[in-house]
């Protein structure tokens, strides 16, 4: 065992630094602040080899397409307790599974002789070419759902649309009617507590028949949803119950499909160590 003190003269700290700075997941870095000298012979052979494949491999093909690979294990942790993965984590959950099956696709395309361990390695990385697909085809950004990620949620989404189109003609037709434009703030339509409304100044908070939903800042200026277009409102605001329904109902059937690979997705992530 080698003591503190030598390590400090060799500044085996430095050395971890700079390897460090070379790691690209966030498990290579990790593994890094846990190295320690071995006396192990054969570990230390073992080792040796496989640096030596390492570097004969990225002399002759060149670095693999690695990207920073997120930690999976929150997310294992939470698909074992039986909760729902959100957007953002089945987003990272494919983009895992992308970086797996381009650095499995990059060693395949011209395979090298003499690379044993690192044969291993490659081989034991999971790919999933399908899911991967499938959740990318589901999600549009980290926050929302396509609109095609199901029959059922197209059809809500155009519905809300249609909707929100209409009730926006009818409160556009209240504002720039001249009957009523005298009494209003601004001549826009505006959204307060989920439901679409006028601005009104206050001292005409009587000409206009409604429901009162918010108040500037200041008191001038209040919004008023009205009574002509509570049925539409109430439209929209069950039409956004169902759309949230059944985003839920999406995100549950992507989770069941990840659920029986954590295993699979932990493995290839410790596999991909030592970049």
């Amino acid at each position: 065992m080698i003591n503190k003190k030598t390590l400090v003269n060799l500044e085996f700290n430095k050395i971890l630094d700079m390897l460090k700075n070379n790691c690209v997941t966030f498990i290579g870095k990790q593994l890094v602040d846990e190295l320690y000298p071995s006396s192990d012979i054969d570990k230390v052979l073992k080792l040796q080899k496989e640096t030596s494949e390492a570097c004969s491999f990225a002399l002759r093909k060149n670095t693999p397409p690695l990207s920073p690979i997120v930690d999976l294990k929150n997310i294992v942790n939470k698909i074992n307790i039986g909760s729902i993965l959100s957007i953002e984590e089945l987003l990272k959950v494919a983009t895992t599974l992308k970086i797996f099956r381009e650095v499995k696709e990059y060693y395949k395309e011209d395979a090298i002789d003499g690379v044993e361990i690192l044969n291993y390695y490659f081989e034991n990385l999971y790919t999933n070419k399908n899911l991967e697909n499938e959740i990318f085809r589901c999600i549009k950004s980290e926050n929302d759902l396509d609109d095609h990620a199901s029959p059922e949620l197209h059809k809500i989404r155009k519905q809300i649309m249609d909707s929100e189109m209409k009730i926006k003609e009818k409160l556009n037709s209240i504002i720039h009617s001249s009957s009523t434009s005298k009494f209003l703030q601004d001549s826009v339509v505006t959204f307060r507590n989920g439901r679409y409304v006028i601005p009104v100044k206050q001292e005409y908070r009587n000409e206009i028949n409604g429901l009162v939903h918010d108040s500037s800042a200041s008191g001038s200026t209040i919004f008023i949803e009205p009574t002509s277009v509570f049925n539409i409102n109430n439209e929209i605001k069950e039409l956004s119950i169902k759309e949230q329904a059944e985003i839920e109902r999406i995100l549950a059937l992507l989770t069941q499909m990840v659920s029986p690979l954590t295993n699979d997705l932990l493995t290839s992530s410790n596999v991909l160590r030592s970049n």
